[in-house]
């Protein structure tokens, strides 16, 4: 039994690795998704150091790091690791984020089986903590170096294709692709496998994250990761964003929460007429 849960606990902390990215690809494939690549770069191709340099700026600038919100997220788990197949578990959560760096999380619903549920409790206990310093697992050249392997087009968005080779072997980082939009700079979708494995465990793995605007943030809105277990086998886990509050929405929810508070509070004490 107690080895049981390591490989649940296993599970969940391959995912929370990468809390600043949550996280990519929609079910169906694990692997990397075929996109056209020219062989030589046309002539207008900015250099990669430009590329890089403005990425990294496209993500000092986003709001999603300034700005307080609530993400409810849907998460689904496959054990077997065929995601066509219905869910083992369903799990709805709900993740605060304070500026510069306070994550909470809260259970909001969960379906089926408790194998599945215990994966996303212990994942989002790890993001609360790993939030506290996410330049672990920027996808900056403090943690890679970058290679352009060429152009191509992305959900009808031109993109720059880059390769991913981690500095450190740790597990926060992914050796893979990170597909770049040619016109915000934003990342609209990291691939790739954790340079390091967090557990003995835990055989193979890979994750894909997909990014897009929600709410006037720029944040990851689908994940789906595929690994395999040593006893426990093949496994899917993939969640997408279900609604999102941010800023002002979230102020103003807030203020008409504390007035109802107020006006029970005063109802309580105040005498009836």
């Amino acid at each position: 039994m107690v080895a049981v849960q390591r490989q649940f606990v296993v599970l969940a902390f391959f995912f929370a690795a990468f809390p600043g990215l949550q996280a990519a690809g929609q079910a169906g494939s694990p692997g990397p998704q075929q996109l056209s690549i020219p062989a030589a770069r046309p002539a207008a191709t900015p250099s990669l150091d430009e590329i890089v340099a403005s990425m990294e700026r496209a993500a000092s600038e986003n709001p999603a790091r300034s700005e307080p919100y609530v993400l409810v997220r849907q998460y689904r788990f496959f054990p077997g690791g065929e995601a066509g197949q219905a869910p083992g578990s369903e799990v709805t959560a709900a993740v605060s984020f304070t500026p510069p760096n306070v994550k909470s999380f809260e259970i909001l619903e969960a379906h089926g089986s408790g194998h599945g549920t215990s994966v996303v409790r212990h994942m989002l206990e790890n993001e609360v903590e790993l939030a506290r310093d996410v330049s672990r697992s920027e996808i900056s050249r403090r943690n890679y170096s970058f290679a352009l392997l060429g152009t191509g087009t992305l959900d009808g968005r031109a993109c720059y294709v880059l390769s991913l080779a981690p500095r450190r072997e740790e597990h926060e980082l992914l050796r893979g692709r990170v597909y770049v939009d040619a016109g915000s700079y934003h990342i609209l979708k990291l691939e790739g496998q954790p340079e390091r494995s967090p557990s003995w465990w835990l055989r193979s793995s890979y994750i894909v994250m997909r990014f897009g605007e929600a709410g006037g943030l720029w944040l990851p809105v689908a994940t789906e990761g595929t690994g395999e277990v040593r006893i426990f086998g093949r496994f899917t886990l993939d969640s997408e964003k279900v609604s999102l509050r941010a800023g002002t929405q979230l102020a103003q929810a807030h203020g008409a929460a504390h007035e109802g508070k107020r006006t029970r509070a005063l109802g309580a004490v105040l005498p009836r007429p």
